[in-house]
């Protein structure tokens, strides 16, 4: 399912990882990255996993507020870009190596 939104407040209550990556344009693989990562706010009904908007909007709060002058911390999703958590959309991100680090700061 594509998302075609104008803004984040358009979104619909509970995101699957299509919505997600579409709202943030980043690929379904990195959507997937992001709702299993620990710190991801991602809420399991039956099998599905789904991300409340609520909460996916004060995750990207705490991930961009308040890191100047701290290191960036990027994790390379399964399609071999990197994922920062300071930037879900990897912008500033190295770009991913073969053999590269699974983790960079």
């Amino acid at each position: 399912m594509t998302v075609n939104c104008k803004s984040l407040d358009e979104l619909p209550a509970m995101l699957t990882a299509a919505e997600l990556a579409g709202a943030l344009g980043i690929s379904r693989a990195g959507a997937y990255t992001l709702i299993h990562r620990k710190d991801f706010p991602t809420l399991q009904i039956g099998k599905r996993l789904m991300v409340p908007k609520d909460k996916l909007l004060a995750w990207i709060d705490r991930q961009t507020a308040g890191d100047e002058g701290r290191g960036v911390k990027c994790v390379r999703d399964v399609s071999k870009h990197w994922i920062c958590a300071t930037n879900p959309l990897g912008q500033g991100c190295p770009p991913a190596t073969p053999g590269g680090e699974e983790e960079r700061r």
